[in-house]
């Protein structure tokens, strides 16, 4: 991106949460999905990527943020503005591995959004890989 025009003025990344057997989000997942859309409307022209992969969490053949973004576009997200799906199996994942898809990206804000008790040990982890 070469100029202030291509910058994405604001990147809100989802945190990933369970989701039941058939891909359901789990309250958690809910408020987390929600969390996002109330960030969106206070600035939309934000992008998303959203994070949640495998594991404990999420038995389906699908990777838990499929189930997310088919939440957030329900509710009128514009698939578009969802930048990535990031598999991340565990919060240190999640910060790995969208760090290294935002190197290439300018951006003037990023938002993790994750639930209340999770804050403090997302923001230690994201702070490592974003400052």
């Amino acid at each position: 991106m070469d100029d202030q025009t291509d910058m994405i003025q604001k990147v809100i990344i989802v945190l990933g949460a369970q989701n039941d057997e058939s891909g359901k989000l789990s309250l958690m997942g809910l408020a987390r999905a929600d969390g996002a859309l109330a960030e969106y409307a206070k600035n939309p022209g934000s992008k998303f990527v959203l994070t949640g992969g495998f594991g404990k969490f999420n038995s389906t053949s699908l990777p838990h943020a499929h189930y997310v973004s088919e939440y957030l576009t329900s509710k009128g997200i514009p698939q578009e503005v969802i930048l990535a799906i990031v598999p991340s199996a565990n919060t240190v994942e999640d910060a790995i591995l969208t760090h290294q898809f935002l190197a290439g990206i300018e951006t003037s804000e990023i938002v993790v959004v994750t639930s209340e008790f999770h804050l403090p040990r997302a923001r230690l982890i994201f702070e490592c890989f974003f400052e």
